[in-house]
């Protein structure tokens, strides 16, 4: 029996989706097949432009820019979700293990409701609770390289991350502003004088006027496209994530997955300004 994985949506959350429904895949004795949509605005990026393909058992990743992969909306007329319809005898969406309503990880919820045989999982929301995020998502030698020159690991865990979401999430715009950042750096530096950031945003703005506030030498940050919509904006988003992921700990934005899988992949503690 399989389950096909239709992760969509930003990064972090296809990162979310893809391992914790590999975790419920096996924990139901299944196979996995990850449909990665590399076209999309969201993260116009192919797997293997970004990452390695893992050798884990029974996962398979596939390419794609079929209509059927992509999330349904009312600018496709909601043809994908039909689609899906057809080609699948079952298909779970959007089932959030984090949600107050789904308490259970997405394999208790099938075996619950006695669902077996193939079907597909379409989502951008975690399906369980312990997924191998670090097993699945090695990032390409050269983009690996990048990382090393930005945060080497023998002296990561002597910087603070910083990651400040700017352009495109209302909710972490609202939350914090950039003179919060700059605060809790502060307070970083209170207890470390020593201590050096390194600095992930989609806002070069906010690169320049922390750069100004506490200098290239203690500043740490790469020159990247900002963008989603750009396979380079894509590499640049993953250089961030695991250069953020080695630092000790993080001062992140509110209610961002990119805040939360860099500490996942870091076992970092995360704190907000």
């Amino acid at each position: 029996m399989r389950m096909d994985i239709i992760p969509y949506a930003g990064l972090c959350n296809r990162m979310r989706v893809m391992a914790s429904g590999y975790a419920c895949a096996r924990e139901l004795g299944y196979s996995a097949r990850v449909h990665w949509t590399w076209s999309l605005a969201e993260c116009r990026a192919k797997f293997q432009d970004l990452f390695e393909l893992p050798s884990l058992p029974e996962l398979e990743i596939v390419e794609t820019n079929s209509l059927l992969y992509h999330p349904d909306n009312h600018l496709n007329l909601h043809l994908p979700s039909l689609l899906r319809s057809v080609a699948f005898k079952r298909v779970v969406k959007d089932y959030n293990f984090r949600d107050a309503e789904c308490r259970q990880s997405l394999s208790s919820h099938l075996k619950q409701q006695q669902i077996s045989g193939d079907f597909a999982l379409c989502s951008m929301h975690q399906c369980g609770p312990n997924y191998p995020l670090k097993e699945i998502f090695r990032p390409r030698a050269e983009i690996l390289r990048e990382i090393d020159a930005l945060v080497p690991e023998e002296s990561a865990t002597d910087m603070v991350g910083v990651h400040i979401r700017r352009t495109d999430h209302a909710i972490a715009i609202k939350y914090a502003s950039i003179e919060a950042y700059a605060t809790a750096m502060q307070e970083e530096l209170e207890r470390n004088p020593s201590c050096r950031f390194f600095l992930a945003t989609d806002d070069a703005s906010v690169k320049d006027e922390l750069t100004r506030r506490f200098g290239k030498e203690r500043l740490v940050t790469a020159q990247l496209v900002l963008r989603r919509d750009a396979r380079d904006g894509m590499v640049g988003a993953v250089i961030d994530l695991f250069s953020l992921s080695r630092t000790g700990r993080i001062i992140g934005s509110f209610r961002s997955s990119y805040s939360e899988i860099a500490a996942e992949l870091g076992n970092s503690p995360i704190r907000l300004p």
